[in-house]
């Protein structure tokens, strides 16, 4: 580490601040702590936000296939299209990249997984509650109508 630089790892709250020592650079060091307490105050107001909770669309037979689908794929995948589904979560409203609206209430989770290929997650909601209605993996541009025919009619299911 250079002379010139001395780090003392200072913890105020949940950040973690680098704070250069005082007699080499005063300004500086002054500057970014009271831009990270500043920052702490004012967002100190703010809630966490809470997640919205996700269901799986689950058949009259108890089959949930898009729980089903994603325990299919590998687990690399797996984290990808858990992350964005953590963003829409948390997040809500996501646009593109990775939400999209469908129409008729229906939304998709769009994943782009290492293999180049492109995941879909349909969902809608439901009573403050994601629902994951149907899952693919997108050959074509276009979202193929029986996919989005079948998650209309799984969110019609779930709105009866």
């Amino acid at each position: 580490m250079s002379d010139n630089l001395e780090l003392a790892n200072l913890s105020i709250g949940r950040i973690q601040i680098a704070e250069l020592a005082q007699d080499k650079y005063p300004i500086i060091s002054i500057s970014f702590l009271a831009f990270c307490v500043s920052y702490m105050i004012h967002s100190s107001d703010k809630q966490d936000p809470k997640p919205i909770p996700l269901r799986f669309w689950r058949s009259s037979s108890g089959q949930e296939p898009v729980r089903d689908w994603l325990n299919e794929l590998s687990r690399e995948d797996q984290k990808v299209v858990g992350r964005d589904i953590a963003r829409v979560q948390f997040g809500w409203p996501v646009g593109l990249p990775v939400c999209r609206p469908l129409g008729g209430g229906l939304w998709e989770v769009r994943s782009t997984l290492k293999s180049r290929r492109e995941a879909r997650v349909l969902f809608g909601f439901y009573e403050g509650m994601l629902i994951a209605l149907h899952a693919f993996i997108k050959k074509t541009q276009k979202t193929p109508a029986d996919d989005l025919e079948l998650a209309k009619q799984r969110m019609k299911e779930v709105r009866s």
